[in-house]
């Protein structure tokens, strides 16, 4: 690796210079920013073309990103809320829904014998709000250690 901006090998333009003034020991050897440090500056970068302007940038960029992938969890999050509540009060009925089919004549892998009570019990199991998709399957396997009520 080396530095776009000052050619020195072994670092990159954000590559800080770990000081006792920004940062401290954590367990198991992990580096962390201690609370109340200063902003970053441009000293605190290991390339020395690193100014206080493009330092206070690289920060913000840093800060924007993480608080999208902040806000996009959020939104996914009660996204999935919502999905899971509107399924619960829709009173679908998988079962019946997938007998339905087969009496039409369309095949679906949950119609055959071997994974049929699989999927009842992880039907069984999404009747309940609180239960995920992925606990539901993992229920069905019977890998949870409490059945929900």
């Amino acid at each position: 690796m080396t530095c776009p901006t000052c050619d020195i090998t072994g670092q990159n333009n954000r590559t800080l210079a770990v000081n006792r003034v920004h940062f401290r020991s954590g367990a198991g050897g992990s580096i962390l920013r201690k609370e109340g440090a200063p902003p970053l500056c441009g000293a605190d970068f290991v390339c020395p073309e690193i100014k206080d302007l493009q330092a206070s940038g690289f920060v913000k960029a840093v800060l924007a990103n993480y608080q999208k992938k902040l806000d996009d969890s959020t939104r996914l999050s009660g996204a999935t809320k919502k999905l899971v509540g509107n399924t619960s009060r829709s009173g679908l009925n998988p079962s019946a829904t997938l007998a339905r089919m087969g009496e039409m004549g369309m095949k679906a892998d949950t119609l055959d014998p071997s994974s049929r009570a699989h999927f009842e019990e992880s039907s069984r199991l999404l009747q309940n709000p609180d239960v995920t998709a992925v606990d539901a399957a993992l229920g069905a396997c019977g890998v949870l250690v409490g059945r929900p009520e």
